[in-house]
């Protein structure tokens, strides 16, 4: 499975629009559909790669302080361990669960680039 991550993290560009902001829509009974973003079909893929690869597993992650240095100071992301990486990754997509755009944030900051980043270097 790191094979077509790998291989789809050196596609991505990320000086492109890589998500966009959506209008609420409502349902025929009047009920309000709010899914404000819409990710690229880039980060999509991304995003189902790294749910089924190494990089989300499940650990006990609204514990883990360390992860804030990261956000923080997302150039730290360079030189984390494969461990961090894995935490961090999996922070980020499970916060995306319960807060959407937290993705969008992580594009935004430099994030998510510097996760693909370390990924190519720690993989190799």
């Amino acid at each position: 499975m790191n094979k077509k991550l790998i291989e789809h993290i050196k596609k991505i560009d990320f000086d492109s629009k890589l998500y966009t902001r959506k209008e609420m829509e409502n349902n025929e009974d009047g009920s309000i559909i709010f899914d404000p973003l819409h990710y690229s079909s880039d980060i999509s893929k991304l995003i189902h790669l790294l749910i089924h690869s190494e990089y989300q597993y499940p650990f006990n992650w609204m514990e883990w302080d360390k992860g804030k240095i990261y956000f923080e100071n997302p150039d730290k992301i360079m030189n984390c361990s494969k461990e961090d990486l894995k935490k961090l990754t999996t922070v980020i997509l499970r916060q995306e669960r319960f807060s959407t755009g937290t993705i969008a944030s992580a594009i935004d900051s430099g994030i998510l680039e510097n996760i693909c980043k370390r990924i190519l270097e720690v993989e190799k």
